[in-house]
């Protein structure tokens, strides 16, 4: 047998080998996988370091807003129903632990801090309105809280820098629709108003201080109305820029 056929036979036999060895790895993941889809994984026992950033249960949201209701001194409407002008309850969640108390839990096992909820209050019946953060602990049954407003944004935040709640965007519309209603005759041929073709749009920024408020009534929202309507020509696009003073609804 001559060198060039011993060398043939030789690659060939290493070909062989790893396609062999290819065809067994294969094999043996396809394999793996199948176990793995015939044995899924039971349900992980969740360490108690993962609890200090889960989010509030039921109960301790319940728990807050009792809580507040109890010791503000003042009385707080339902959010989805309260005015510009009433006090409520706009946001609560998870108050997480600094930065040091989280690396202790997670990293030196030590144990969790007391968990806290915070809560952002809309006061509007106030003669100084305002949005108020507090921090109220500990959960689930809270016995004290504190102000981190001016801690937290170096200043008192003020009233119309808050979200519009839903209420606000209702109120809104019914007082659009109603000016418009005086002026529908004029909509109607300047741009084919049909009394539905409308839609309200806010516009940026949400909070605008005029200067000719009074003091505490720095609560001008500005929204736009935005009609189109189509012909077999064209489309039309149109809108009318006006003001809402929220604490009056005017």
């Amino acid at each position: 047998m001559n060198m060039k056929t011993l060398v043939i036979l030789l690659v060939l036999a290493l070909a062989t080998i790893f396609a062999l060895v290819c065809v067994l790895l294969t094999k043996k993941e396809k394999s793996t996988r199948c176990m793995e889809l015939q044995n899924p994984p039971q349900d992980v026992n969740v360490g108690y370091q993962s609890k200090i950033f889960a989010d509030l249960t039921e109960d301790e949201m319940v728990q807050v807003v009792k809580y507040l209701k109890n010791n503000l001194g003042i009385h707080l409407e339902d959010a989805y129903h309260a005015k510009p002008s009433d006090n409520c309850i706009y946001y609560v969640d998870l108050h997480f632990p600094t930065k040091a108390e989280a690396l202790d839990v997670l990293d030196r096992g030590r144990h969790q801090p007391p968990r806290q909820a915070l809560a952002v209050v809309f006061f509007g019946g106030q003669p100084d309105p305002n949005v108020t953060e507090f921090v109220v602990g500990p959960l689930p049954h809270p016995t004290h809280h504190r102000d981190i407003t001016l801690r937290k944004f170096g200043k008192k935040v003020p009233y119309n820098s808050r979200p519009v709640t839903e209420r606000e965007y209702k109120d809104i519309d019914v007082f659009i629709f109603q000016r418009l209603q005086q002026a529908s005759e004029l909509l109607k041929v300047c741009c084919e108003y049909n009394g539905k073709n409308l839609a309200t749009l806010t516009t940026a920024p949400e909070g605008l201080c005029l200067v000719t408020e009074p003091p505490g009534l720095c609560c001008t929202r500005m929204f736009k109305v935005v009609g189109i309507t189509s012909t077999l020509s064209a489309w039309r696009c149109w809108s009318i820029t006006a003001a809402w003073t929220s604490l009056s609804g005017r």
